[in-house]
């Protein structure tokens, strides 16, 4: 391949990965979380829209990676807010994302590897499902890629020269790290194996140099607040507990009956579970220890469960199932035409991308960089738990050894190497029963109804939303969440079975149980509905207007004693009841 053609080769890549990425983003438009964020989008936004008002510091350690929410304020700045420009520069992003992975593929196995690879990644379908978010994942994906190549730049130089490449590493890896903050994971391990070799401790040390100023801004915010040394932020030991406790038995995101599922509340329910069992207030640091070394407890008390769990966690790692976080996408397809196209899955990288690296092991053309990568990210996610977009730095890599795997087997064929075609062949056996292999890939659908529903609440569009509830309804029928939304939006007859639906489902829900008591009390039903509003009373709530009710409800019963003490109690807040003086007693008059 000619230099012109090769350069025209690329420039097609990275027009198509353009197009690709743009018409994505300009399709997704009316898709009702496209201005209303989830989960963990939109508390990077309203982290965001703080720090451009000029909140520019926290007041406490860093709970989440930071380096996002800061370069989304800046857009924000610049946009005025609007959550089409953060897309269009994600879009960007993904551009040269492929551009950094077709780099490292030429440098790594040749032109051809580096194209093919750079073809890949540019209509993977999770990069663009990931790259129309308001999300941290493709900036984080960038700056893993820039340091890959930034490495294998630096051992193409004199050692004279490559110092300022290897501090570049370590400068672009601390920000890897301050998006993903298991990155790190990978910038220690350079240095270290860089420092076990005499020739690279210079390297090791330039490495390491670049890293500490990268994170130093990070580390000195967190010791001002809190006085410990948290390089980046406090809550690694929480994400290790998630991974781990022993109410998770297949390493996803399943978070302890304790924590609620959403990032607003789940740094104040670790701390406060953490201080409950401590028996006193614990520094965020130490908040973050203490869920470690639980969930070292919870493993030690199984010593088999641990490595099993590790295991499991790395077959989720290589399967082919995208494991949703805040939105699904086999359900976002729906509304996405780019989507539906018949782009390749993580199946193909999988198997492809693996049987590349056996074989680039068994000829040692292994670039050392890469494969430490490799080994040290999937290892950094394993420990915790795994998402499908926490594995998008992996795919980069993995593009480039399918490409090499393909077009080394073209080349045997071309050459009539039928036996190296028939290895090669059953190589990705193996391989595809394990990236292949069956498991539960049901997808109910549940949870994407409920975030599409909150979104038509928010817009005020309420039949959409019930509608939408009860699609998930029709799905999980004993879903929490949905029954209390439902319920909530539900009127008529259908209003009083979603209630006690609810009720059952979300027991300590007191909006639910007072509503529900109110609605047994018009029926007539004041037996019933006195159960409710006391047990409400028992929780330690007294919220407006429960004492009158249940005087109305004691009265109807005939307990004249317990009306008129329930009675007596509502007229302290609205003396002038003429219905609770009645049942008091006091006939229309003011209760004194």
């Amino acid at each position: 391949m000619t230099p012109r053609s090769a350069r025209l080769a690329a420039a097609v890549v990275l027009a198509v990965a353009l197009a690709l990425r743009v018409a994505h983003v300009l399709t997704i438009r009316d898709y009702p979380l496209f201005d209303v964020l989830p989960l963990d989008s939109e508390s990077y936004d309203a982290w965001a829209h703080r720090i451009a008002s000029g909140e520019l510091l926290r007041g406490r350690p860093f709970y989440q990676a930071p380096l996002y929410a800061y370069s989304l304020a800046g857009l924000h700045l610049l946009s005025g807010g609007d959550l089409l420009f953060p897309r269009l520069v994600n879009a960007l992003l993904g551009v040269v994302n492929v551009a950094l992975v077709m780099h490292l593929g030429r440098r790594t196995f040749g032109v051809p590897v580096g194209l093919l690879a750079g073809a890949l990644v540019a209509i993977h379908g999770t990069f663009l499902f990931e790259e129309g978010k308001v999300m941290k994942t493709t900036l984080g994906l960038v700056l893993a890629m820039t340091t890959l190549v930034l490495l294998v730049e630096a051992r193409r130089r004199p050692a004279e020269a490559a110092t300022r490449w290897w501090a570049a590493a370590g400068f672009v890896g601390a920000g890897a790290a301050l998006v993903r903050e298991n990155f790190l994971l990978f910038v220690v391990a350079t240095v270290v194996v860089a420092a076990l070799k005499t020739r690279t401790r210079r390297a090791a040390l330039a490495v390491a140099g670049g890293a500490a100023v990268g994170l130093l801004p990070a580390t000195v915010h967190n010791f001002v607040w809190d006085g410990e040394l948290i390089p980046i932020t406090s809550q690694a030991g929480q994400n290790f507990y998630t991974g781990s406790h022993s109410g998770n038995p297949h390493g996803g995101y399943h978070v302890p009956d304790f924590v609620r599922r959403t990032p607003r509340f789940e740094e104040m329910d670790f701390a406060a579970e953490a201080n409950r069992r401590a028996g006193r207030p614990l520094t965020p640091g130490q908040i973050s220890r203490y869920w470690w070394w639980e969930g070292l407890r919870t493993l030690a008390a199984e010593p088999l469960r641990g490595p099993v769990l590790f295991v499991r966690k790395l077959g989720l790692l290589y399967h082919r199932l995208e494991i949703p976080d805040d939105e699904d996408i086999r359900f976002f397809r729906r509304y996405a035409p780019m989507l539906r196209l018949p782009l390749p899955g993580f199946g193909l990288f999988g198997v492809l991308g693996l049987a590349g690296l056996l074989l680039a092991l068994q000829r040692r053309a292994t670039p050392p960089d890469v494969i430490l990568f490799l080994l040290t990210y999937s290892v950094s996610v394993a420990l915790f738990f795994v998402f499908s977009r926490y594995r998008l730095p992996l795919v980069g890599p993995l593009a480039i050894f399918a490409a090499y795997f393909l077009l080394e087997g073209l080349r045997a064929w071309r050459e009539g190497r039928m036996r190296a075609l028939a290895v090669g062949g059953l190589v990705c056996v193996p391989l595809v029963a394990i990236v292949y292999r069956p498991l539960d890939a049901r997808a109910s659908f549940a949870n994407s109804h409920l975030s599409i529903g909150i979104a038509y609440e928010v817009k005020d569009r309420t039949v959409a939303a019930l509608d939408e509830y009860q699609k998930g309804l029709s799905l999980e029928p004993d879903h929490p969440k949905l029954l209390r939304r439902a319920a909530r939006l539900a009127r008529g007859p259908e209003a009083r079975t979603l209630l006690e639906r609810a009720v059952a489902a979300n027991p300590r829900d007191v909006e639910l149980r007072f509503r529900y008591g109110t609605e047994l009390g018009t029926a007539g039903e004041f037996a019933a509905a006195a159960e409710q509003f006391e047990e409400i009373l028992k929780f330690g709530e007294s919220p407006p207007g429960i004492h009158a009710n249940l005087a109305v409800a004691y009265d109807g019963l005939g307990r004249g004693e317990d009306a008129s003490r329930h009675a007596r109690l509502a007229l302290q807040r609205t003396p002038n009841d003429a219905a609770m003086n009645r049942i008091a007693g006091g006939g229309d008059a003011p209760a004194e």
